[in-house]
């Protein structure tokens, strides 16, 4: 009787530990390994160049993004909303359906989906797009969007709300929020 015992609490402990498919926001930041950056998939803005207005030329006269692209707090005011100005409804200001997932540079279930975002970014390449938002870098917008764990990604379609969805989630469920809910075919 106590050898089952051991082992079922054992098996709990195990699921407990490893079930976790989500980074919360009080966990721990560790620094990420060498090579392993969520970062290293996206592209960035060129810094250089004055910044938001070098991504939103890219972005809105480029309709064959090939990657997903990190933004920050103002980039998504001027892409995606701006909720300064409409603080009491969704006006979405992009001219395609999007995905915006913020990630953290130290989340594991964060560097599990971003290949699965650069794929889906390839085969819907000029019907949606990807943006990353680090919610480290961004802790207005995470607070706004009352991001509790990460990732978060809401998908966003040309008409209608967008919704939220949190955790690591399998291509199949990206697959079925693309044409349910951003109505891409």
């Amino acid at each position: 009787m106590k050898a089952i015992k051991i082992t079922i609490l054992l098996i709990l402990a195990f699921i407990t530990v490893f079930g976790q498919q989500g980074c919360s926001a009080d966990e721990k930041k560790q620094k990420p390994e060498s090579g392993n950056d969520v970062t290293d998939t996206v592209t960035k803005a060129d810094e250089n160049k004055s910044g938001n207005d070098s991504l939103v030329n890219e972005t809105e006269s480029s309709d064959v993004q090939s990657k997903p692209i990190k933004i920050n707090t103002d980039q998504f005011k001027k892409l995606v909303f701006n909720y300064d100005e409409n603080p009491d409804k969704w006006v979405f200001e992009g001219d395609m359906p999007t995905i915006i997932d913020f990630y953290a540079d130290w989340c594991k279930p964060c560097k599990m989906i971003a290949p699965t975002l650069e794929k889906l970014q390839e085969k819907y390449k000029g019907k949606i797009r990807v943006y990353k938002i680090n919610t480290d870098e961004n802790p207005g917008l995470s607070q706004y969007f009352q991001i509790q764990g990460i990732p978060a990604l809401l998908f966003i379609p040309m008409e209608g709300q967008p919704q939220m969805a949190s955790g690591a989630l399998p291509e199949a469920d990206f697959e079925k929020a693309i044409k349910e809910v951003m109505k891409v075919q």
